[in-house]
């Protein structure tokens, strides 16, 4: 991609990829790509040897190897899909959905992958839109949880699709595209690392605000359990665009990741989730948002309801009781509720949204 052509003006502008006469053969010969695909700017050897070695030093070099060895274990712990077959998926899940995908007619994707640092580290990108939204610049960021690969998101938008529909209802309700995005070490994304998710969710939002990027005027980023500690310490220093409009949605989102560890898992493991920088703060990075956010969590509700008070606050099966972002915000006097909404919903975690209508409706209130 040319540094003097946007990728909204490439792809989006006059003439769109999926009006090319070969977008379905051109999308599934990208899909039957394993690994990522290319990024769009000449990568540096001179950096990515640079990293090689660093790595390199790092394993030979002790402490900082031990350090490292450790902190990548810990990240194969926390974003179980790095590890599919302990998931008790093949190696190549990904892969193999990728493989089998066959978009419906109203709805166009498109494959690609972004750089995250200098020494190209690649993720694995997809964005998806019906024909009569996809140059409306509203785009929806999805970071979802551990276990996830945007690969299963996306089967909502196949033909063959008998499983939940409830991000293509989103998405249809509040007339949005989406930007779909693997972990760095999942699925065909390189890289590894709390600061590599971090640094993911920089380039997704710096790509969709840009306007070289996706030139977005209006930006729901939507987080999904560990996707809302991804994004917490990269909002504390973002400058968001004053021309823009966002919408942040927090959905069954942990207070702190190590809280979330020593509920789920064990005590024991919270203090090395520290000393090996695997903690997340969602509510520290909540409470320097400057943008409008929605919080959902699992509440005694029998229909999704705005809360004022943590009173109906339920646990959703993963994320307790106590430690979840919605009753930490709520109970805290000082959190700044002006540009805040809190509903309870009645779903487990990671079931479907069952009134994609109602969350919709909050969302638009806010563009």
């Amino acid at each position: 991609m040319s540094t003097a052509v946007s990728f909204h003006s490439q792809f989006l502008g006059n003439n769109p990829f999926y009006q090319e006469a070969d977008y379905e053969s051109k999308l599934k010969a990208d899909f039957n790509v394993e690994k990522a695909l290319p990024i769009a700017f000449q990568e540096s050897l001179i950096h990515k040897i640079g990293r090689i070695a660093f790595y390199i030093f790092s394993i030979i070099v002790f402490p900082i190897g031990i350090f490292n060895f450790i902190h990548w274990v810990g990240g194969k712990f926390i974003v179980r899909s790095s590890s599919p077959t302990k998931m008790g998926c093949s190696a190549d899940h990904a892969y193999q959905l990728r493989k089998r995908f066959d978009p419906k007619e109203k709805w166009k994707v498109k494959r690609f992958s972004l750089p995250i640092d200098e020494a190209g580290t690649k993720i694995d990108v997809s964005i998806v839109g019906r024909i009569e939204t996809l140059a409306n610049k509203r785009w929806l960021i999805n970071c979802d949880g551990n276990q996830s690969f945007y690969e299963n998101t996306l089967q909502q938008f196949n033909k063959d699709n008998i499983s939940r529909k409830d991000f293509k209802r989103l998405l249809k309700l509040t007339d949005s595209n989406a930007i779909l995005f693997n972990y760095p070490d999942v699925g065909a994304s390189e890289g590894s690392g709390r600061k590599d998710l971090e640094k993911a969710y920089k380039t997704i939002l710096n790509f969709v605000e840009s306007d070289k990027g996706l030139d977005a005027e209006e930006v729901i980023s939507f987080h999904t359990s560990l996707g809302g500690g991804v994004k917490a310490a990269i909002v504390e220093e973002h400058e968001f665009k004053p021309s823009k409009k966002y919408v942040y949605v927090e959905n069954q989102v942990f207070d702190t990741l190590s809280n979330a560890i020593g509920d789920h898992v064990s005590r024991l493991l919270q203090p090395i989730s520290h000393l090996f920088f695997w903690d997340m703060d969602a509510v520290k990075g909540s409470k320097s948002l400057k943008v409008p956010e929605i919080i959902l969590q699992r509440g005694d509700v029998s229909q999704y309801t705005e809360i004022h008070d943590s009173e109906k606050i339920l646990g959703d099966g993963l994320v307790s009781k106590t430690n979840n972002l919605a009753k930490r915000l709520l109970d805290d006097p000082t959190v700044d509720r002006t540009k805040k909404k809190f509903i309870a919903t009645n779903e487990d975690h990671g079931k479907e949204l069952k009134e994609p209508e109602f969350l919709a409706k909050q969302i638009l209130s806010f563009l």
